[in-house]
């Protein structure tokens, strides 16, 4: 339920109709009732610049229809004409910071290191130039020595306008929700510098309709999508099918004991974040492994982040 309005709901979900969106609410707080069977009834909001502002007025709508909780997404860009249309910063939130702090020291001493690509690649650089260069790759040491992925074309791009406005509606929304009493689940605004899978830590894993048997909703099935504004491909991955085996036998599956292990270390790379992407590592049609030789492909998942949460 991505919108608040008839014409806005149309234009999300190409031609669907809002009041699907609330018959569908009512349908299952009825058959709960005929059942009496308690059936707890949410919806999903996927956030983008176009709708965020029809976040708060959904909620309304979903409560008085009896929704008892939402879980808010940002948008997963499946073509590269919707990579724009897209609401969270492409930087962690760790990488602004340094970026904000180190800008703001700089510009006490005279140094505007917003020129930095304008003056590196000059051939002769001024006193004033080669102190930008200096504190630039300053901050670069700096990320490097705390593990901070920093992508500078990136950083410096970034549109601060469109995230305050974001953290302004997210506040506004959670404190509408309490008045609702409706539980809200919100995403990140940026990604996470610290990693955390919920299908891991929580000991959960995705069923696909056919059986199988997959570890999260990223490696769910096969698609592409545009992760900062490159083509990702994106291969399902599967320990068993319950038409099979149990599920107590895919779950023990050595191969997925191992994956599971290995993905709980978050001893891989951001590539999101990364200056030389896209690479050849993780950018093909087949992933093999990361710059870290890690064979599982979590290194571009963005529900790790804090970004997406389809399916929670």
């Amino acid at each position: 339920m991505d919108a608040s309005t008839a014409e806005t709901f149309k234009k999300m979900r190409d031609g669907g109709e809002i009041t699907n969106a609330e018959n569908a609410i009512i349908l299952f707080r009825e058959e709960s009732l005929a059942l009496k069977k308690k059936v707890r009834i949410g919806i999903e909001f996927v956030i983008t610049k176009n709708n965020l502002h029809h976040l708060i007025p959904t909620l309304r709508i979903a409560a008085e229809n009896g929704a008892e909780f939402a879980i808010v997404s940002h948008l997963i860009a499946y073509d590269e004409g919707m990579t724009s249309k897209a609401a969270f910063d492409r930087n962690t939130d760790r990488a602004v910071d340094l970026y904000e702090k180190t800008l703001k020291d700089s510009l006490k001493k005279g140094i505007d290191i917003t020129r930095y690509f304008k003056t590196k690649w000059k051939f002769n650089h001024t006193t004033e130039e080669e102190k930008i260069i200096k504190a630039v790759e300053y901050m670069i040491a700096e990320a490097t020595k705390k593990g901070i992925f920093m992508n500078l074309q990136s950083i410096m791009n970034r549109d601060s306008n469109i995230q305050t406005e974001i953290e302004r509606v997210f506040k506004e929304a959670e404190i509408a929700a309490n008045k609702l009493g409706i539980e809200l689940f919100l995403p990140a605004t940026a990604p996470k510098t610290s990693k955390r899978c919920d299908f891991i830590e929580s000991g959960s894993l995705f069923i696909s309709w056919n059986g199988d048997v997959h570890p999260c909703h990223f490696l769910w099935h096969k698609y592409q999508c545009y992760i900062s504004g490159w083509e990702k491909f994106i291969n399902p991955v599967s320990f068993g099918n319950l038409k099979y085996q149990d599920i107590y036998e895919i779950w023990n599956n050595p191969e997925y004991i191992k994956f599971r292990d290995t993905v709980s270390m978050y001893d891989y790379p951001l590539c999101s974040n990364c200056s030389f992407a896209p690479c050849d590592y993780i950018y093909s049609e087949k992933f093999e492994q990361d710059c870290y030789t890690n064979t599982i492909p979590c290194c571009d998942c963005q529900w790790c982040l804090g970004l997406f949460q389809c399916l929670r």
